[in-house]
C-alpha cells in the first residue's frame, strides 16, 4: 500500500554521469531536508537459471518496446541487494558504442523493481507534461509497466537532476509511512517515461505491544544527556511518531550495515542552535517500538 506523506530519505539529485551509479543504487525521488538513506549497491553477479533469464530477457525486451527503449539488450545479470537482501534480475540495453542507453530490473519473483532510459530522445509534438498534468502521465505510464497506481494522490515535484517530473508515493504499512520505500515515476516534460522504481523493503514483524510515545522520549532524552545535547541553546524535542525505518549506523557506528528489515520505531525529531550558529540544526532519533532501543537516525539540517 502507498501513501502521500511529505517524508524524504534519498536525495536523488542525479548527473546524467552519475546516472548509471544511482540507477544501481535503487532510486527514489524526494524532497531535500529529509534523511538519505543507505544506496543498495549491488555487487558480485550470481548465475541466473537458463530458463529464468530466457523469461527475464524476453520481458525486458517487450517492455522495452513498449517505451521505445533504444539499445541492443544484453544477457541478464543476478544481483544481491546489500541492503535488502532480496536477489534482483537486470537487463542492460546498450548501444552500438557500448554505452548503456536503458536498464530494466525485476525481482525473482518477475515483479518491476526498477526501469529507466538513459537516452534523450527528442521531444514530441505533444502538449508539455506540467506539475498538474505529471501525476496523469505518470498513472499511465505506470498502467504501461504492469504496475498499479495508487488512488492516493501523489507528492509531484520537479528533479531537476533527471529533467522530468518526479511523481512519488510513499508507502504505507497499516497507515504508518515507510519512508525509504515507495512507488516513484519520473515523468519527462514530453509525458515519456524517464525512470520508474518500486522499492519494497523486507518488513518486520509489528510489536504486540509496542514501547509507548513516553518511553521513547525518555531514551531520547537520555541519548542527548550522554552526548551534553541537553544544553545546547533552544533545545526542542518534538512529539514522537511512529515510522517503519531502516537501522542505521547513527547512534552506534559500530552496528552493522548488511542487508536490513524495515522496523516499527518512534522518529523523534529535536532541533537546537550549535554554539556560534545562527541557524537551528536538526537530528531525528529512531527509537525501535519494540525494544525501546535506540536503532538509529540522522542530522536532517
Amino acid at each position: 500500500m502507498y501513501h502521500t506523506m511529505n517524508l524524504s530519505r534519498i536525495d536523488l539529485r542525479i548527473t546524467a554521469a552519475g546516472m548509471a551509479i544511482a540507477v544501481a543504487a535503487g532510486l527514489l525521488c524526494v524532497d531535500l531536508g529529509e534523511r538519505p538513506a543507505t544506496l543498495s549497491l549491488a555487487h558480485a553477479a550470481l548465475a541466473v537459471p537458463v530458463a529464468r533469464g530466457a523469461t527475464v530477457s524476453a520481458a525486458a525486451i517487450e517492455l522495452a518496446g513498449r517505451f521505445g527503449l533504444a539499445g541492443t539488450p544484453g544477457a541478464p545479470v543476478r544481483t544481491a541487494d546489500q541492503v535488502t537482501g532480496e536477489f534482483l534480475d537486470t537487463v542492460d540495453f546498450r548501444r552500438a558504442d557500448g554505452r548503456l542507453a536503458a536498464e530494466v530490473v525485476r525481482a525473482v519473483d518477475g515483479r518491476l523493481v526498477r526501469l529507466v532510459d538513459l537516452t534523450d530522445p527528442p521531444r514530441g509534438p505533444e502538449t508539455p507534461v506540467d506539475a498538474a498534468r505529471a501525476p496523469t502521465a505518470a498513472r499511465r505510464l505506470l498502467g504501461a509497466s504492469g504496475l498499479a497506481a495508487p488512488a492516493s494522490p501523489p507528492v509531484t515535484t520537479w528533479d531537476a537532476g533527471m529533467d522530468a517530473w518526479c511523481v512519488r508515493w510513499v508507502r504505507t504499512i497499516d497507515g504508518v509511512p515507510a519512508p525509504t520505500d515507495g512507488l516513484v515515476t519520473w515523468v519527462r516534460p514530453s509525458g515519456r517515461l524517464k525512470a520508474l522504481s518500486d522499492i519494497r523493503s523486507p518488513l518486520a514483524a509489528a510489536p504486540a505491544e509496542p514501547v509507548t510515545a513516553g518511553a521513547a522520549t525518555l531514551a531520547v532524552r537520555a541519548y542527548l544527556r550522554r552526548l551534553h545535547l541537553d544544553r545546547m541553546a533552544d533545545l526542542v524535542v518534538d512529539a514522537p511518531r511512529l515510522a517503519w525505518v531502516l537501522p542505521n549506523a547513527f547512534v552506534d557506528p559500530a552496528a552493522g550495515s548488511g542487508p536490513s528489515t524495515l522496523r516499527l520505531a518512534w522518529t523523534i525529531t529535536l532541533g537546537y542552535v550549535p554554539p556560534g550558529w545562527s541557524d537551528r540544526h536538526a537530528v531525528e532519533v529512531d527509537v525501535d517500538a519494540a525494544t525501546g532501543a535506540l536503532i538509529g537516525g540522522t542530522e536532517t539540517a
